[in-house]
């Protein structure tokens, strides 16, 4: 028997990421379990951000503080 990891709660995330951003601009896509903010310039998966400039960098500081309140 084997005891699988909880998966990780990409639409909370997006959830809270959509509290900065305004929801037009976070998209949460399910097939794909990512997040898309401002059209694709900035995407987020559970492995971290892909993306450059101060809005990456935002996103990336409430990802890593939404993976330590996971902790």
């Amino acid at each position: 028997m084997t005891v699988e990891e909880e998966p990780f709660p990409m639409e909370a995330l997006a959830e809270r990421i959509s509290k900065i951003f305004s929801k037009g601009h976070v998209q949460y896509i399910e097939d794909q379990n990512i997040i898309s903010i401002l059209g694709g310039k900035i995407i987020v998966d559970e492995n971290g951000v892909r993306g450059s400039g101060p809005s990456a960098e935002r996103v990336k500081k409430i990802f890593d503080q939404f993976k330590m309140d996971l902790e």
